[in-house]
């Protein structure tokens, strides 16, 4: 079909409205291209599509694509080696779980879904590699101990270091000795390390390196000399965590990207479901119904109206293609002409691209070559 006749019919808003109905940025993208083909059973296939879509939400049965994530970026970056971050990782993770519980509801729906559950059965049950994401990494994003028990070693170390730290510099802040030099008797942190805030005059009364000092300059921040080598293996250890947690993070990508053709393969099929009940919903905003389909160039419309005419529109009924092959529309200005040959037109399209269609049984098109 050229573009002028579908810019004419509007054929590009009955997108608009598709493309607000679907769930995700796949299903999304879909509705974006779809158009309008020239294969009888590819105009019968999409059809169904759409009636399916429409029979689950009629029946209550709503397909929920709630945790999907458009994660192909991810899964490219995953595949040139990079090494992902938890969130990321999570949104695979959410993304998986979602689809493997699309398919178990789909794939029970039973036989009156076949196409829906074609696309259920392209999406590939990934339960080791969410179960692996979910042990590693916690609801918030942290990596958690148990990822590695050379990470649990670590944050032990860690814990036990802080504390010595803490009692150490609470004994200084609270010592009658100390507590005059102070301006507070606080711990904060400068540059990863513990230090106390020191009156600028007591500078030499607290043996230490001075890591900051405030705005006035009245303050300076020192780190006492009993805990510096404490702070240098606090520093080591965090070093140590850091370098772990990206070898965790590293392995979690490599699975990711290992099951990359698998996981894109599951986007495709989400994608389709939510373009197909995407195409479902508009059917029902419409009040639409499948039509027939004819191969012999037979249109039948039956109360059509057109679909992106608001208010009380008046039906129309228009046979043409079995006793005669030519329409001359006749009538006064104003008449509704131009409003019944643009449904006319438009309904083509609309049937070639799958979209159902705003009229009553009986309703019956042709497939059009131009």
């Amino acid at each position: 079909m050229d573009e002028r006749s579908t810019r004419v019919l509007e054929f590009h808003k009955i997108k608009e409205r598709l493309r607000a109905h679907a769930a995700t940025s796949l299903g999304k993208e879909l509705a974006d291209s779809v158009g309008p083909v020239t294969c009888a059973n590819e105009v019968r296939r999409r059809q169904r599509e759409t009636t399916e879509g429409r029979a689950i939400l009629s029946a209550g049965r709503d397909v929920s694509l709630g945790g999907v994530r458009d994660i192909r970026s991810i899964l490219e970056r995953a595949a040139i080696g990079g090494i992902l971050s938890p969130e990321e990782l999570l949104d695979v993770s959410s993304t998986l779980t979602a689809a493997m519980r699309l398919r178990k509801f789909i794939i029970g729906l039973g036989p009156d879904f076949e196409i829906l559950r074609g696309y259920a059965e392209g999406i590939v049950p990934q339960p080791g590699l969410v179960r692996e994401i979910e042990r590693c990494i916690d609801e918030y994003g942290n990596v958690v101990d148990d990822a590695s028990s050379e990470l649990a070693r670590i944050r032990s170390q860690i814990r036990t270091v802080n504390s010595r730290i803490r009692d150490r510099l609470d004994s200084i802040i609270k010592s009658e000795q100390s507590v005059r030099h102070l301006q507070e008797p606080i711990i904060t942190l400068r540059s990863g390390r513990f230090v106390v805030p020191v009156k600028q005059e007591s500078r030499t009364a607290v043996p230490g390196i001075v890591h900051d000092r405030s705005a006035s300059g009245l303050t300076l921040f020192i780190e006492p000399m009993p805990i510096v080598e404490l702070n240098n293996e606090l520093t080591s250890l965090a070093g140590k965590e850091t370098q772990e947690v990206e070898r965790i993070l590293g392995e979690l990508s490599a699975l990711v990207s290992g099951l990359g053709l698998e996981i894109h393969n599951t986007l495709s099929a989400l994608g389709a479901i939510d373009f197909a009940q995407a195409k479902g919903m508009l059917s029902i905003d419409m009040k639409a119904l499948e039509p027939d389909v004819d191969s012999t160039g037979h249109l039948r419309i039956r109360k059509g109206r057109h679909p992106l005419l608001s208010g009380d529109v008046v039906p129309i009924d228009v046979e043409l293609g079995k006793d005669f092959r030519t329409l001359v529309v006749t009538g006064p200005n104003t008449g509704g002409k131009t409003v019944t040959l643009k449904t006319i037109g438009l309904f083509a399209l609309m049937t070639l691209a799958g979209f159902h269609l705003p009229a009553s049984p009986g309703t019956q098109m042709p497939v059009f070559s131009q």
